[in-house]
């Protein structure tokens, strides 16, 4: 055991006693011990936080402070304060020495308020200041006695000390050497004495102090070598075995000499920095194999068996990773390019995208064959350095475009073109508002811009011509043939089993998801209608004398992208314009000088340094920028519009797309609307067809009252469809068959509400260009709400044609009631009742007809497009069908009209049977068992139960 624990074995229980008060045989002693040993032993693993030290004793002042102790408080702020700007505490390696020995006398201590409080009551010592004090003073007396007796005993001289022959100074001079030695002798050990001091340990020095002394001779034989001034050395030497000249074979043979030969270097090529630089340009350009690089499996690596004279291989290899990384991504781009550019199917969109990345670097190629030809001229000096540092922009290009082909290029040839084109734009719209690099922004804006432009061109041929061009299959969307008509539907873009198209759901909710695709679909499906429409009447060439065709769609989105980014570029020259006097001051004086040299060359009449002057201040004169369309100017046109990472542009560009869009398609639109107004009137046309499906016509309704009923009831030959459709094309004003009638003969019928199911009511919408309004399943609606109506037209009727008998009507005064007298009265209120019920229903179906008839109308006369019309023509035929009680949500009710209807004609042949019975009977002939007056009167009341029941439950279901 060392000294240092033999004194914390001393030291700590006495510690512990001091701080808790417990006594060696209490079981909270042991613990306290245990405890201390484990922080003093393991220190320096404890982790401290010098702000909880600094509250915890700002706690106990405070309650030192509460419970009165003032004079124990300040003692203690003062200590703390002390302890903190010790000497230990500042000098010693671990800076937050004292804090931890604070901790641990905190954590220690044991309730030292209550210990404190106990102290005063038995008049103990509180603090042993006094005798600490007392200590050091005997330690420091100890110390001056022993130093006095060392002084004494080896440093002190005689004065008189003559004994020595050596010399013959005089007494005056050894008086003084005796005496500027006892001075001497006395500092240098009394120095000597205070320097044994205890230090705190000190962390070793990593570094040496430069000696500043013949600085320029250390330079010279140390670093600048003037090997090459011998006059052996005078002759190129590629393979030099001088230290200075070849550091690698230097560096291997000290390597070999200090690990005695373990270390042997490998066999290594040395060849020259022009060589490498050579190779460097080669495998951009054209990448084969070579001394410093190698092509595997389609990527250049570096080789490790050759090196440059000036150094090793693994610093040189360092440098050159730098260099392979573009080198890959530059031979993969244009690999990329070659087996794009291969495929016949590759549409036009891939097309633009890979002929702009060709572009790209063929500026790259560009600098790259002017590096080389730089460097063959051997003039000045060119390493790896210098081409390094030039190709740090290119090398950056070339990064952007990697991180845009990797992300927006779909290498699965199982998905269709169009789904290539739209997840490639999608792709580079994400990049355009995700990326955060201001370069790689405005890179992926470019590719976005070019991508755009077969699609415009698309857009522009369909919307000029009729003429969906559409070679590669890209395009939104696709005619498809259906029987002998073509339709324009959009293509498929997520998973449809029933088509047997299957796609990833990443890829699909990506396309879905981008603004600027939603609105391309939307445009083209919107489009499809009013062009069908165009193409249908042969009226195309009307629309290009309306239009505007000098310009193509996408060169007017051109002209927009470029106004956008010149506000931009005004905005930063506004800025700009804040210094004007600074600016016209720089342009003055550089006229000035030019001016003035320009005199003193023709001066002197030199026609060679006139030219010189020429070419080297021809940067000074102003020129007027010209604008290129080019995407690579378009690209720099970007970067210098503003030097704001998020672009503006960005949010105009849906806004463009979506106003140029609108512009070109609404020519059209307005052209097809003016169509269907002035020329087919299709506002009358639709008043016609509600005219007669909605029996508003007072001639149709009067054709089924007056002839058509009688002749269903009759079973007469009324099924004539071309009679009827001749009376009912009677009924409206029109000049041309607008109506067709059509009898299903193959259903038969028994009843007149089972002959009204047969008749269908046709439009002939393909000789007036509507039926991309009145659809097959408009026209079975309108049918439905026909025959529905009708059948209640049916039951009014029958009602009201029901007349009392002359018995009823003519009773002799004063005549008895009978049971005959009894049953009618019955069956007329039942009758009345059934009446107003029809009549409550019709008014209800009417009403809402009418009104939603009207909106419809008012809404027609606002609309500017096509599509809209239809669309409001379908939700208007979704609302009436509804509302006529023939919706899925209205079975129940129909039904139990339905019931009502076929008591309507229940109750009409039991009302001829009751006239029956009083005709035969009051005649004296025979009547038949069936009509019997109890058989009468047993129906009257199963026909009112009946009808009292489909009453309830509509009154249950109308307002409840």
């Amino acid at each position: 055991m060392d000294q240092n624990n033999l004194i914390l074995q001393k030291l700590i229980p006495k510690l512990v006693t001091n701080l808790t008060g417990f006594k060696p045989n209490n079981e909270n002693f042991k613990i306290c011990v245990d405890y201390s040993w484990s922080n003093f032993k393991h220190h320096r693993f404890l982790s401290l936080n010098s702000h909880e030290i600094k509250r915890d004793i700002e706690g106990i002042c405070q309650k030192f402070k509460f419970n009165h102790f003032h004079d124990e408080e300040k003692i203690m702020r003062r200590l703390f304060e002390q302890s903190l700007s010790h000497e230990i505490s500042i000098n010693h390696p671990q800076r937050e020495v004292m804090y931890s020995i604070i901790s641990f006398l905190t954590s220690l201590a044991y309730d030292p308020i209550n210990k404190l409080k106990d102290k005063k009551r038995k008049g103990l010592p509180i603090f042993i200041k006094q005798q600490v004090n007392e200590q050091e003073e005997n330690i420091l007396t100890a110390r001056k006695h022993f130093i006095d007796t060392l002084l004494q005993d080896n440093f002190l001289l005689s004065k008189n000390d003559t004994d020595s022959d050596l010399s013959e100074w005089t007494e005056s001079d050894d008086d003084d050497r005796v005496k500027s030695t006892e001075e001497s002798e006395v500092e240098s050990k009394q120095s000597h004495v205070k320097s044994t001091k205890l230090q705190p340990p000190q962390k070793p020095s990593v570094y040496e102090k430069v000696k500043l002394d013949n600085t320029l001779k250390w330079l010279k034989d140390n670093v600048q070598n003037c090997w090459w001034n011998i006059e052996e050395m005078t002759n190129d030497e590629v393979s030099s075995s001088h230290k200075a000249a070849n550091f690698y074979t230097d560096w291997q043979r000290h390597l070999t000499r200090k690990s005695l030969g373990f270390i042997k270097p490998p066999p290594v090529s040395l060849l020259s920095e022009y060589c490498l630089l050579r190779e460097i340009l080669w495998m951009f350009l054209n990448p084969v194999n070579c001394k410093f690089f190698k092509l595997e499996i389609g990527e250049i690596s570096l080789r490790h068996d050759v090196c440059m004279p000036s150094t090793t291989i693994e610093s040189l290899n360092i440098f050159l990773a730098e260099l392979v990384k573009p080198m890959n991504i530059m031979y993969r781009l244009k690999l990329s390019i070659t087996n794009a550019l291969k495929n016949p199917a590759l549409n036009h969109t891939l097309e633009n995208y890979y002929g702009l990345i060709e572009t790209f670097l063929d500026e790259i190629t560009e600098f790259f064959v002017k590096e080389e030809e730089i460097l063959k001229e051997d003039e000045g000096i060119y390493t790896i350095i210098t081409l390094h540092d030039k190709m740090q922009p290119h090398s950056k290009m070339l990064d952007m475009l990697y991180n845009i082909h990797k992300s927006c290029i779909l290498n699965d040839d199982k998905y269709p073109s169009h789904i290539h084109a739209l997840y490639l734009i999608a792709n580079l719209h994400q990049h355009v508002h995700k990326s955060s690099n201001k370069e790689q922004k405005n890179l992926s804006l470019t590719f976005l811009l070019t991508c755009l432009k077969t699609y415009l061109e698309i857009f522009d041929i369909w919307w000029t011509e009729a003429r969906l061009h559409d070679s590669k299959l890209e395009f939104l969307v696709e005619k498809v043939l259906i029987g002998d008509f073509e339709l324009i539907q959009p293509r498929l873009i997520a998973k449809c089993k029933e088509k047997a198209f299957y796609i990833s759901d990443k890829v699909s909710s990506k396309i879905i998801d981008d603004a600027i695709v939603s609105t391309l679909n939307c445009y083209a499906v919107e489009a499809s209608f009013t062009l069908e429409v165009i193409s249908k009447l042969d009226r195309i060439h009307e629309i290009k004398q309306i239009g505007d065709i000098s310009k193509t769609l996408y060169d007017a989105f051109m002209e927009l992208i470029h106004e956008e980014i010149q506000k931009l570029a005004s905005n930063k020259e506004e800025i700009k314009k804040q210094s004007p006097k600074i600016n016209d001051t720089i342009m003055s004086n550089n006229e000035k000088l030019v001016s003035d040299i320009g005199s003193e060359m023709i001066a002197e009449n030199d026609d060679i340094m006139y030219l010189i002057f020429n070419s080297t201040f021809e940067s000074l004169a102003i020129k007027e920028e010209k604008v290129d369309a080019s995407p690579i100017e378009m690209y720099r046109m970007l970067n210098n519009a503003t030097d704001s990472i998020f672009m503006p542009i960005e949010g105009s560009l849906e806004r463009i797309i979506r106003k140029l869009l609108a512009k070109k398609i609404g020519i059209a639109e307005r052209f097809v609307m003016d169509i269907y107004f002035n020329e087919f009137q299709v506002d009358h046309y639709l008043q016609d067809v509600r005219k007669v499906y909605f029996l508003e016509s007072n001639e149709l309704i009067n054709l089924f009252n007056m002839t058509l009923f009688s002749q269903m009831e009759g079973s007469e030959k009324w099924a004539n469809s071309y009679l009827l459709t001749v009376l009912f094309n009677e009924t409206i004003s029109r000049d041309t068959t607008l109506f067709t009638v059509h009898v299903n003969k193959i259903l038969g019928h028994h009843t007149v509400l089972e002959a009204i199911d047969e008749l269908t009511i046709y439009l002939n919408v393909n000789n007036n260009h509507f039926d991309n309004i009145f659809t097959s399943s408009c026209i079975n609606k309108y049918n439905e709400v026909f025959r529905f109506l009708l059948k209640i037209k049916y039951a009014q009727r029958i009602l009201n044609c029901l007349l009392f008998p002359d018995f009823y009507k003519h009773r002799p005064p004063y005549a008895k009631f009978t049971m005959l007298d009894l049953v009618i009265k019955r069956i007329s209120i039942t009758r009345f009742s059934m009446q107003h019920a029809i009549t409550m229903i019709h008014n209800h179906i009417m009403i809402s007809l009418q009104s939603l008839s009207i909106q419809f109308e008012e809404n027609v006369a606002k609309t500017n497009k096509i599509t809209d019309l239809i669309t409001l023509h379908e939700k208007f035929v979704q609302n009436f069908h509804s509302k006529a009680l023939l919706g899925n949500g209205s079975k129940r009710i129909r039904g139990i009209v339905s019931e009502v209807l076929k008591l309507a004609k229940v109750i009409t042949n039991e009302w001829h049977n009751i006239v029956t019975f009083y005709e035969l009977d009051s005649t004296g002939q025979t009547i038949d068992d069936s009509i019997s007056l109890t058989k009468l009167n047993i129906n009257t009341i199963e026909i009112e139960k009946a009808f009292k029941m489909c009453e309830k439950q509509l009154k249950d279901l109308l307002y409840y």
